[in-house]
């Protein structure tokens, strides 16, 4: 079926509709969000935005050796002072690819689990 764009089904012998392999339905939940918000109220998608900014970087400054160290947030009220966020200064690649863990949370949360280690190799690094 040239052309058409089949998802491969994940139950044996169901071609149409494909049922899809529960690994994907994760992927495909999320792309559907994605597909709504793209026509969605700008006012709206920007409030979503910031109640994840605002929960990661909650999770980075108390389980993040790096973020803890350092008094750079702005308050994380209920609206967002985009002004104060665009203040903070970059992460150099260098800093954030030196050996430890001063970037890895201490405390990943459970459903997130299991995760890796990424593994920098600062040879072939951009």
């Amino acid at each position: 079926m040239k052309g058409l764009p089949i998802l491969a089904s994940g139950t044996p012998h169901v071609i149409w509709p494909a049922i899809p392999p529960p690994r994907n339905s994760a992927v495909l939940a999320i792309l559907q969000q994605m597909a709504e918000l793209e026509f969605a109220d700008p006012a709206q998608v920007s409030a979503l935005q910031w109640a994840q900014l605002r929960e990661l970087t909650r999770h980075a400054l108390s389980t993040c050796r790096y973020y803890a160290e350092r008094d750079l947030y702005p308050p994380l009220s209920e609206r967002p002072d985009w002004e104060a966020w665009s203040r903070l200064p970059l992460i150099e690649q260098a800093e954030s690819s030196r050996p430890g863990d001063a970037f890895m949370s201490q405390a990943l949360p459970r459903a997130h689990l299991p995760v890796a280690r990424p593994s920098v190799d600062p040879t072939t690094s951009p």
